[in-house]
C-alpha cells in the first residue's frame, strides 16, 4: 500500500534537472569515501550512496523536495563532523553505521522499494535529486561542520545542548517550535 500523503507534500514528483552547465562538474560526495559498519560488516562506499540510504531511511519520500534536500544536507554535515571529530567509539574502525542510535538510519534502495511500494521510482528519484541536487553541501561553524543532530518533532521547543549533553554546543540552543 503506498505510503500516505502529508499536508504539505507534493502530490506528484517531478525530477529535477541540474543547472545547465552543472553535470560536468566532479561529484564531491562520490568522490569521498566512507568506511560504513552496516549489521556487523564493514562496507565501504561513497558519502553519496551513504546519504541517499540515510535520507530514505531518516525522512519520508513523499515529503517536498526541499524538505529532503535539508535532510540530505544535514546528514552530510553530521557525518563530516563525526568523521573530523574522531568517529564512534562504538566503531572505531568506521567513519559511519547505520544504527538510528549511534549515527544515522540507513536503508539500502532494495530496502526502501519495498516500504514504497509503488511508489518507488518515483520516490527514490526524488531522494536522488536531493542527495544529488545539495552535492558537498554542509553547515559550518568557524570552519568546521557543525554536529547537525536532527529528530522528528519538540513539542513546542528544542533541548539547549547543555541539557542534554551537560555541555554548552554555541549553536545548539533552545528555540520554540510551532508544534504542540
Amino acid at each position: 500500500m503506498p505510503e500516505a500523503l502529508p499536508p504539505d507534500a507534493d502530490p506528484d514528483p517531478v525530477p529535477v534537472q541540474p543547472p545547465a552547465g552543472e553535470a560536468s562538474l566532479p561529484s564531491v560526495d562520490k568522490s569521498t569515501p566512507l568506511n560504513v559498519m552496516a549489521g556487523d560488516k564493514l562496507q565501504q562506499m561513497d558519502m553519496e550512496t551513504y546519504l541517499l540510504g540515510v535520507v530514505r531511511a531518516e525522512m519520508p519520500a513523499s515529503f517536498k523536495l526541499e524538505a529532503l534536500k535539508a535532510q540530505a544536507v544535514a546528514a552530510r554535515t553530521y557525518t563530516l563532523h563525526k568523521m573530523q571529530n574522531g568517529g564512534s567509539a562504538n566503531h572505531p574502525e568506521a567513519d559511519a553505521c547505520d544504527d538510528i542510535t549511534c549515527c544515522q538510519a540507513y536503508l539500502s534502495q532494495e530496502e526502501a522499494a519495498q516500504n514504497w511500494g509503488d511508489q518507488a521510482p518515483a520516490w527514490e528519484e526524488k531522494v536522488r535529486a536531493a542527495v544529488t541536487g545539495t552535492d558537498g553541501e554542509c553547515v559550518l561553524y568557524e570552519g568546521a561542520p557543525v554536529l547537525a543532530v536532527f529528530h522528528s518533532s519538540s513539542v513546542g521547543a528544542t533541548q539547549d545542548a547543555a541539557a542534554v549533553w551537560s555541555a554548552p554546543v554555541p549553536y545548539l540552543r533552545s528555540v520554540e517550535t510551532p508544534e504542540s
